[in-house]
């Protein structure tokens, strides 16, 4: 099956059941040109209505000719960022005008949303071609500050900035589109190779405008259908659409709805907050144990103690008593303790916690930041657990397992931490939890907590669940279209032969582990598990490839430090030609071309000498690359492998020149 076919079957899951177009719109080689510049205009060229030319000098940056014709400004060809944005408003506009029909109120409201996304496009650009756009036209299409009539709200915005709301400050992109914190960006970046998610990734072209398609059909339903549906029939679409979601969250995990809910949140420590709440609804007298929380998340030890882990920290449930106790999986130098010695203090806090407080939330971490795992389903059904006395949440945040195993051990009581941004390559923040359905008898109790801490809006709830909760203000789109993004991915990786699978990463790790060994400043840091000893789509340890990177230094090497470690990361994704000297034609493509990698991470916070790790990760997008190429699968194989061989012998290069950077 194509991946055309699955991205529109899925789309027709989420409520956008018809693409809107399909054939040649842009009919003049030098507008063409243009766009192809624009990568976020290029990926959603594909369902512009209206067919696009080149206009004759004129006031306007861009009309409609009599016959249908989008004609732009020529000036704007020379600006593609600029040319990208009035395209997009202007196509907008049309689609819009054209859903709206002729009622003059739907008109009214089909020009307010086509404003409203129209500022947006235009508020992302960079200062300069803002300048520009100042200077291009004398008369443009008048951008109201408030448009009067309903404007569609959030699903009015370009997808990039429907990726951005939701979260908070660490999914903004630095003004003029660029990278958030993570090092990812909210559009298509195809100028930059991604290895990078364990920590974030940019989104893919494709779902970028599966995207669009989605918020389009959501945007024309919130615009004409809500408010004139009969009585009774008015859903909230935020609540619809999470339905949505959730129906997909359960086929991944193969469970169905008399099985287990799922809670959305906005990110994967937001779930740690409803474990909490889950756990505290049976008691507020809780022992929270934690499997190495720096293999995690930096903010899940605060949410643990059922605080809020941004802003002041405050205690969400006052009358709460939490004792957080953190069980280690590395020694003093970094390196992985035996299961058994993990396994051995695990049961010993249990032990302790539960002749302390009448309660425990026991994580199990199913695919850490560098790909550990502790302790085994096995061992924690040893314990007894889960029981009366202990809750049990599986930490898989990272997507490193498969589907059908985490579904299990839902179905065998435990709760189940995911995300879509991690293994699936969703953009940063799309968190939930996964319930099972023994926790639907203390209803009440969470709704009673919900009501001190409301953790995730009511919309992210199962229908059940929000009748228990109290009305809460409207849910974001963003967490919703981060993992419909995330969702897209998963589609097409689990179309992916195993077979192929499991040959394609056998030759990629073959040929890094082979360019690692003649690295003299990266050595990796424990070797992942071979891909032979794990279930077929179980890639927990195998994807993440931890590397420990050093510098020449009084005639040996030297590790880096975190800070350090944080500036190659950042290094290794820019052009940083013009930072160091002497290179050759070879070593300044090198320099030039941006490499996402995974952020560092502090094995032993505070340890000298540091042991800091930077980590080359593929996820679900480097098999469903390589599986949907056909015939070409060992083409697609080979520009992932020398990309990734590319990554190193820029960290190489950097490193060698340390000093200079």
């Amino acid at each position: 099956m194509s991946a055309k076919t699955l991205i529109d079957a899925l789309l027709a899951r989420l409520g956008a059941p018809q693409r809107i177009a399909s054939a040649e719109n842009v009919f003049n080689p030098a507008l063409r040109r243009a766009l192809a510049l624009d990568p976020a205009a290029t990926a959603l060229l594909p369902d512009m209505a209206l067919p696009m030319a080149v206009d004759c000098v004129h006031e306007q940056l861009f009309r409609v000719s009599p016959r249908g014709t989008l004609l732009v400004s020529p000036a704007l060809l020379v600006e593609p960022s600029a040319l990208g944005a009035v395209v997009r408003w202007a196509q907008e506009t049309a689609f819009l005008q054209g859903a709206a029909g002729d009622d003059p109120g739907r008109r009214a409201r089909a020009r307010a949303a086509a404003a409203r996304h129209g500022a947006a496009l235009l508020a992302r650009l960079p200062e300069s071609a803002r300048e520009f756009l100042r200077g291009a036209a004398t008369s443009r299409p008048a951008v109201p500050a408030v448009p009067a009539p309903p404007d569609g709200g959030e699903l009015a915005l370009p997808v990039e900035a429907l990726l951005e709301i939701g979260g908070d400050a660490r999914i903004v992109g630095a003004p003029g589109g660029g990278l958030n914190r993570y090092g990812a960006a909210a559009r298509p970046r195809p100028e930059a190779v991604h290895f990078s998610s364990s920590t974030a990734s940019s989104v893919s072209d494709y779902a970028f405008a599966a995207l669009d398609r989605l918020r389009r059909a959501w945007l024309v339903r919130t615009l004409f259908t809500v408010g004139e549906a009969p009585a009774g029939d008015d859903e909230d679409p935020a609540s619809a659409l999470a339905d949505a979601v959730r129906a997909r969250l359960l086929a991944l995990l193969g469970l169905d709805a008399s099985e287990a809910d799922v809670v959305i949140a906005a990110s994967g420590t937001d779930t740690e907050l409803l474990a909490v709440m889950f756990a505290l609804s049976a008691g507020p007298r809780l022992a929270n144990l934690l499997i190495a929380p720096e293999e995690s998340g930096r903010a899940v030890i605060v949410a643990a103690a059922g605080r809020a882990f941004s802003g002041s920290g405050e205690a969400l449930w006052p009358e709460a008593d939490i004792a957080v106790s953190r069980i280690g999986v590395r020694d003093a130098a970094g390196r992985l303790l035996g299961a058994g010695a993990v396994e051995r203090a695990i049961k010993a806090a249990l032990t302790t916690a539960l002749a302390e407080r009448p309660r425990a939330l026991l994580h199990a971490l199913i695919g850490s930041k560098t790909g550990v795992t502790a302790p085994s389903p096995a061992f924690v059904a040893g314990l007894g657990a889960p029981s009366d006395r202990v809750d049990v949440v599986a930490d898989a945040a990272q997507g490193r397992v498969a589907g059908e195993a985490l579904g299990a051990l839902v179905r065998a009581g435990w709760m189940a931490q995911i995300t879509g941004s991690k293994f699936f390559t969703g953009p940063a923040f799309s968190g939930a939890l996964v319930v099972p359905a023994r926790l639907r008898a203390r209803r009440e109790a969470v709704a009673r907590l919900w009501a001190q801490a409301p953790v995730a809006p009511s919309a992210y709830w199962p229908r059940g669940w929000r009748e228990a909760l109290s009305p809460s203000p409207p849910a974001s789109f963003g967490p919703l279209m981060r993992w419909a993004a995330a969702l897209v991915e998963a589609e097409l990786f689990r179309a992916a032969p195993i077979a192929l699978a499991r040959r394609a990463f056998e030759v990629f790790a073959a040929a890094l582990r082979e360019r690692l060994s003649r690295c003299r400043h990266l050595v990796e840091w424990e070797p992942p598990d071979a891909p032979s000893a794990r279930a077929a789509t179980d890639f927990a340890t195998a994807s993440i490839f931890c590397v420990a990177p050093s510098i020449d230094e009084h005639g040996g090497l030297r590790r880096l430090d975190a800070g350090e470690c944080e500036t190659l990361f950042r290094a290794l994704n820019a052009d940083v030609l013009d930072r160091l000297e002497g290179l050759d034609a070879l070593q300044a493509a090198l320099a030039r071309q941006p490499f996402h990698l995974g952020q560092p991470v502090d094995l032993t916070p505070g340890s000298t000498p540091p042991n800091v790790i930077l980590r080359l990760v593929i996820g679900a997008r480097f098999f469903s690359a390589i599986a949907m190429a056909g015939e070409r699968a060992d083409a697609a194989l080979d520009a992932e492998t020398f990309d990734a061989l590319r990554a190193l012998d820029k960290a190489e290069l950097i490193l060698s020149q340390w000093r200079r950077l």
